[in-house]
């Protein structure tokens, strides 16, 4: 095993350095080539996607982009399907790639390193100094550029306002507290006449969601390095309490499922409110749906309350045949007329922050809509370790256990936070 250890880490350096040195190869314009880009997703969106990549062909007439969907329940089962795929040969070259599963690339030495393709070809790069610098410091690691960021995404809370106006209420203000939280769900819960219930809110059980609110209450999940876990802190152990409360105590929320469809809860008037991010509103445009307002999460902790954010960026693979042409293909999906169309696909709001404003104001709602970008300077990126997909699948198990029942959540938490350290001391070493 000691042997096996050696030799994988020997073969990782001897990459790390050929990437170091290698040298940026002209671009090609004549012969034809076929670039594949990785993206989430089941491909339900391909239509549009490959409608969007067309424009980069016809400006570029030798290159051929095959988009590859990588189906996925949370990142951490995208993040493994890519390993997968990179181990057993599939060719990818660009990939999208977030706070979550950067990270894991950057641990297997498999993300090229951008700076000698930016000085080298300034042009295609426009979009890297306009991102917003909390979004391109996702993929920034030794001070070199590993990815160009083209979305992003934060969580605030969002509103059926028809349930509002039933209930007699209006949206709350943004330094809303836990008890004002509770007064709304008092009055958002329904018991219906067939024993039904329209719950107030459905509590987020993935990562990104449940974390942007252990960041209204000022906790981490990790400490600085990443090298212990913390989730068994006090304001962590808070926060899943007062979930657990809502649940079995006052019967506020269902139980939740990792197979939950939020946004369909919200609209067919299930729920009254749920966590997420602007993403939401391209569900709410394909089911016609525009009553909807959206403000911060409760603060539950003022003074170090802090709005969550999620950066999605391209990135080229050390292991792509077509590095030089798949760093233009990258650096495109930064420009412009991509993050206009993405805007208007997928609801994302874009990096650069010359546009979040233009794609967030596209359409008429939500109410309170400039959240998705007003909160971008003051966000806190998504806590997210090179072993991540381990480690959101554990810490996911845990948090579904605190919610399945009256248990003890400080308990749980606490082997919870054992667990993962001690995964993360075994791969530190």
């Amino acid at each position: 095993m000691k042997k096996l250890i050696c030799l994988v880490l020997a073969l990782a350096m001897l990459l790390c350095a050929a990437i170091a040195s290698a040298e940026v190869a002209p671009f090609d314009t004549e012969t034809p080539i076929t670039l594949y880009y990785a993206l989430d997703g089941s491909g339900a969106a391909a239509d549009a996607y490959n409608k969007i990549f067309d424009k980069f062909e016809e400006e570029n007439p030798n290159i051929t982009v095959e988009l590859v969907f990588v189906p996925m329940n949370d990142w951490p089962d995208y993040v493994a399907k890519i390993q997968t795929m990179i181990a057993g040969g599939t060719p990818l070259d660009c990939a999208h790639i977030t706070n979550e599963s950067t990270p894991v690339f950057h641990n297997m030495g498999m993300l090229e390193n951008m700076d000698p393709y930016v000085a080298a070809h300034p042009e295609w790069f426009g979009g890297l100094e306009a991102a917003a610098d909390m979004c391109q410091s996702t993929f920034v690691k030794d001070g070199s550029n590993f990815g160009v960021a083209k979305d992003w995404n934060n969580v605030v809370m969002h509103f059926n306002m028809d349930m509002l106006k039933e209930a007699g209420l209006e949206l709350p203000g943004e330094d809303w507290t836990p008890e004002e939280f509770l007064e709304y769900c008092e009055k958002l819960t329904v018991k219906n006449d067939d024993g039904s219930v329209r719950y107030a809110f459905n509590i987020p059980l993935y990562y990104f969601g449940y974390e942007a609110w252990f960041l209204a209450n000022g906790g981490r999940i990790f400490n600085e390095d990443f090298s212990e876990c913390t989730i068994n802190s006090p304001e962590i152990v808070e926060i899943v309490q007062f979930w657990q409360d809502c649940i079995f105590k006052y019967g506020y929320a269902p139980v939740p499922s990792v197979a939950d469809w939020n946004e369909m809860s919200m609209i067919n008037e299930q729920t009254a409110m749920i966590s997420a991010g602007r993403w939401s509103v391209s569900t709410y445009l394909a089911n016609d749906f525009t009553q909807v307002g959206v403000q911060l999460l409760p603060k539950f902790d003022a003074e170090n309350f802090k709005v969550i954010n999620g950066v999605g960026g391209s990135g080229v693979l050390s292991t792509s045949e077509h590095k030089t042409e798949a760093m233009k293909l990258a650096a495109w999906t930064a420009d412009e007329f991509y993050a206009l169309a993405v805007g208007e696909t997928n609801g994302y709001v874009p990096a650069r922050t010359d546009l979040m404003e233009t794609v967030v104001n596209a359409v008429d709602f939500p109410v309170n809509r400039e959240l998705f970008y007003t909160t971008a300077d003051e966000s806190y990126p998504c806590e997210c370790t090179p072993t991540y997909g381990t480690d959101a699948e554990t810490i996911n198990r845990y948090i579904g256990e605190c919610l399945s029942s009256e248990v003890d959540v400080q308990a749980v938490l606490d082997r919870c936070a054992a667990e993962v350290t001690a995964s993360r001391q075994k791969a530190l070493k």
